[in-house]
């Protein structure tokens, strides 16, 4: 087996692991409405739920490429990079003086009043998100294709 299956083979766990985890909160999510006897809007239900999958895309990506660098287990670095860009998405909504934070933080377009007012997701902040997603990928497939595994 290759290098590059054996990061494939990984990188297809993950993303097999963000579907099903997602599948599976959607198909809750709607149960839950219908349950409650409330119309359900689908449009702004599935923009949301899609935020929330591309924001989760987004985060493994960076993290899958962080992992290839180091030699331990990056669960910790991984979970601080979503504390620290959840807080920077708070102080983004708090403050106008810090509102190019929204930018930066991974959360920027996952915010559920904006998808309901708009009724769409903001793809000036969506889609540096997912470019820093590949540059993780890519990251990570650069570093298993030269790294020296004992």
């Amino acid at each position: 087996m290759s290098r590059v299956q054996i990061i494939s083979g990984k990188l297809a766990a993950v993303m097999l692991q963000i579907a099903v985890m997602n599948a599976v909160v959607f198909g809750l999510s709607i149960a839950c409405v219908a349950q409650i006897g409330e119309e359900i809007q689908w449009k702004e239900l599935c923009l949301l739920h899609l935020a929330y999958f591309l924001l989760q895309i987004e985060l493994a990506g960076i993290c899958f490429g962080i992992s290839a660098f180091l030699r331990r287990s990056g669960l910790g670095l991984g979970l601080g990079i979503a504390a620290i860009a959840y807080f920077l998405n708070i102080i983004a909504n708090i403050s106008d003086q810090a509102e190019f934070l929204k930018y930066i933080t991974l959360f920027g377009y996952a915010e559920g009043a904006d998808i309901v007012t708009n009724g769409s997701l903001d793809m000036t902040m969506l889609l540096p998100g997912m470019l820093y997603a590949g540059i993780g990928i890519a990251a990570a497939y650069w570093k298993y294709s030269k790294k020296i595994i004992c």
